[in-house]
């Protein structure tokens, strides 16, 4: 209001917006947003609110104008980095709609628009992410192994990592050969030194999942039991995704026991998952443990 005409004016009026939108008047930011557009055409923060109302699209679920508007600030941008993190950020609105095909397509661009950019390592591993479900796995695999290739030592190397694992798993009916890369990778990502304690667990059940496949049942089975006792180990550093993990290892293991008739140690299995607290998973364990009981005339 007071120094109209000082280029700072303009970072005013639209850090106005920002303003409110932190005081969650979301309508009342966007109407400001809007309005600096119109009023301030020219301006060199005119990237930034084009950013900033995309943004807030896609986080309100409003994927196709968020969309188009990453999309035109791409065609628009001078910079690079500006039009790589807008087709970048297409990309991911593209996966949120579903159409992986143009999610792949808007990765690409963005990392030959700018091969180096901060998030050029999550914008390969998308691209790999958006192969998959187009079930083009053998592309995927080549993708995830540049972003292991280019970002080693980095979380998302490892992500990767065991991306190329399920890659190679989900081949293995075409080619059974399959079954020994994916072992090898699982196994590279749960040896690594840093990783996180829930990408581990779930490395090391997919190494009793492809061991089961491969027919190494007694492997197998072990292989569950050192995902069970893990995460009763672990317990306080794991979230609700381990929970499923240790659940299903716990009850294939028990399931394994069972069909040997060994229903001594399917119980105590069984009884791991009720002592875990873990739910509905516990109230399971514990019917199938009088299940068993009265089958089998088991007592203690």
């Amino acid at each position: 209001r007071d120094f109209p005409e000082e280029p700072r004016a303009e970072q005013a009026f639209f850090l106005r917006g920002w303003a409110l939108y932190q005081q969650g008047h979301d309508e009342d930011a966007l109407q400001v947003g809007r309005a600096f557009l119109e009023r301030f055409p020219g301006s060199p923060f005119l990237e930034d609110v084009r950013f900033w109302l995309a943004e807030h699209a896609f986080h309100r679920g409003q994927s196709q104008e968020a969309r188009e508007e990453f999309l035109g600030i791409a065609a628009d941008a001078v910079s690079p980095v500006s039009a790589a993190k807008a087709l970048y950020l297409a990309g991911r609105t593209a996966l949120l709609q579903g159409d992986s095909e143009a999610a792949a397509e808007f990765f690409t661009r963005s990392v030959r628009k700018h091969p180096d950019a901060p998030f050029a390592a999550e914008a390969l591993f998308y691209h790999g992410d958006a192969l998959t479900l187009l079930n083009r796995f053998d592309e995927a695999i080549v993708v995830f192994e540049q972003v292991v290739a280019r970002f080693p030592g980095t979380s998302i190397a490892l992500l990767a990592r065991g991306r190329i694992g399920d890659c190679h798993f989900t081949l293995r009916e075409q080619d059974p050969s399959r079954l020994a890369l994916a072992l090898s990778a699982y196994r590279a990502v749960e040896e690594s030194s840093g990783v996180p304690p829930e990408l581990r667990l779930q490395a090391s059940y997919k190494i009793g999942t492809t061991l089961a496949e491969m027919g190494r049942q007694e492997e197998a089975l072990a292989q569950y039991m050192h995902v069970v006792y893990r995460f009763l180990e672990e317990r306080g550093r794991h979230g609700v995704e381990s929970e499923g993990i240790f659940n299903r290892a716990a009850t294939t293991a028990a399931q394994l026991f069972e069909q040997r008739q060994d229903w001594r140690n399917a119980i105590q299995v069984y009884r791991l998952i009720v002592d875990s607290g873990v739910q509905p998973a516990a109230r399971i364990a514990e019917a199938r443990i009088q299940s068993l009981r009265l089958e089998h005339f088991i007592l203690f």
